[in-house]
């Protein structure tokens, strides 16, 4: 009997230290921020206390207010900054460190911005801006390091990062996946960072989320060890400056996509402007006969992001082939074709360490349209320039103005090319004679 009775009393204090550890397991703590501006350690300003534990604790700042992070070891499961619609949260980050354990909102559908001007600040999971379709969010990384497991920036909502110092690491940085507006500042008129992920996306992958825009912009080297895949707009923004935007690490370029207008009314593609220059990974060639894609997925046949290249090869030794996108207001070029004509676009390809043998190669560029009708002359007059010695050589071989591209003629070496707009003769001789009859008037005395 005194067994019997053992038992009947040791198995409900099992089962109930069962179901404790249980409930403590998936319980979660929750701390709302309920002050205007103080530091995160400070206990009072949070309803329920500091949170404490990166695997469990929910982390609100919705009232507006700002949180200070400048301490080691402040931690949450999961952080928002504006949560819901018309609620707001900020964080200012000037030293210490910040653990997120799974996931972080800067604006799940209110508004939110963190600023980080030191320290270390990790997320186990996911970093999000804009992430619900109501979301703004804004993170500000100036200085420290910022390393996500992920990043999603407008995922539906509006995301944003300016990144003008700091390293931003981890792995995979989106922008506008689906059908929000994400956009990537890297750098400034005076400053930029260091950027170290796995990949980057840049705007919707899937066709039926046309609707989202994906921008990355700037100045600096981007390292990677996996895709660079763009279905949006990357522009090396030189802000009046000579430089340029390193993308040469990459192990792939990928483009998802055909012809692509974003949900912003943009084209996506490969852009460089005010002392801007933009470099892709360097092209490997082979002996033989092959074809080559910069700016666009290797297996591509059809090119159609804005300023890509389809190079193909005729019994040629091989080599490598550095590639660049120059802005056509670089001090660096130091002649463009033929004063009169409006240059849409510039290319350099290096030819240093490529061999032609005893063959040939064209190029062919898928040229910006919007740029080349905004002339004046339009597609028509396009011509496609190539710099041999001190001169450029007009080495059209075709324009196809339905796809948008124009290829040369067989060429046997490499250097600067560039897509001009050149006025058909007739309505250069009128612009002439407009332009002599305005001097004849000037000069004429009254």
């Amino acid at each position: 009997m005194r067994k019997a009775a053992k038992s009947r009393f040791v198995l409900p204090l099992g089962l109930a230290i069962a179901a404790l550890l249980v409930s403590h397991a998936f319980a979660a703590d929750y701390y709302t921020w309920n002050t205007t501006s103080g530091d995160w350690s400070t206990a009072a300003n949070w309803t329920g206390g500091e949170p404490e534990d990166k695997d469990n604790d929910r982390s609100y700042v919705d009232n507006g207010g700002t949180v200070a992070i400048t301490q080691s070891g402040e931690v949450s499961y999961l952080l928002y900054f504006g949560r819901s619609s018309g609620t707001s949260g900020h964080a200012q980050m000037s030293s210490g460190e910040l653990n997120v354990g799974f996931q972080e909102f800067v604006a799940h559908s209110g508004t939110g911005t963190f600023t980080q001007t030191g320290g270390e600040h990790y997320v186990g999971n996911t970093l999000y801006t804009g992430q619900g379709s109501n979301g703004t969010g804004t993170y500000y990384l100036k200085g420290g390091l910022l390393s996500p497991a992920n990043s999603h920036h407008g995922l539906y909502g509006t995301g944003v990062v300016e990144q003008t110092g700091g390293t931003y690491g981890g792995g995979t940085i989106t922008l506008a996946l689906y059908t929000g507006n994400g956009t990537f500042n890297f750098g400034n008129a005076t400053s930029t960072g260091t950027i170290s992920a796995r990949s980057i996306y840049v705007g919707p992958i899937s066709s039926a989320n046309r609707a989202g825009s994906g921008t990355f912009r700037g100045w600096g080297t981007v390292s990677s060890t996996n895709s660079l895949r763009n279905s949006g707009q990357v522009i090396a923004d030189g802000y009046e400056t000579d430089r340029t935007l390193g993308m040469t690490n990459f192990s792939s370029v990928i483009n998802d996509l055909d012809d692509i207008l974003q949900g912003n009314g943009t084209y996506a593609g490969w852009y460089a402007r005010d002392h801007g220059k933009l470099t892709l990974p360097t092209l490997t060639i082979g002996s033989g006969n092959s074809q080559a894609n910069w700016g666009e997925s290797a297996a591509d046949t059809t090119i159609d992001l804005i300023n890509s290249m389809r190079l193909e090869f005729s019994n040629v030794a091989g080599g490598s082939l550095p590639i660049s996108l120059l802005a056509t207001d670089r001090d660096d070029i130091s002649s463009l074709p033929a004063v009169g004509n409006d240059v849409i676009g510039a290319w350099d390809i290096d030819g240093s360490s490529f061999d032609f043998g005893t063959g040939s190669a064209t190029v062919t560029i898928r040229y910006d349209h919007l740029a080349a009708s905004a002339t004046g002359f339009g597609q028509s007059g396009l011509k496609l320039f190539h710099l041999s010695g001190s001169q450029w050589v007009d080495i059209t071989g075709s324009l196809d103005t339905t796809n948008n591209w124009i290829t040369s003629s067989a060429i046997t070496s490499f250097s600067r090319f560039a897509v001009a707009s050149v006025p058909e003769p007739s309505t250069f001789l009128l612009l002439s004679v407009g332009l002599l009859a305005l001097l004849v008037g000037r000069r004429r005395p009254r």
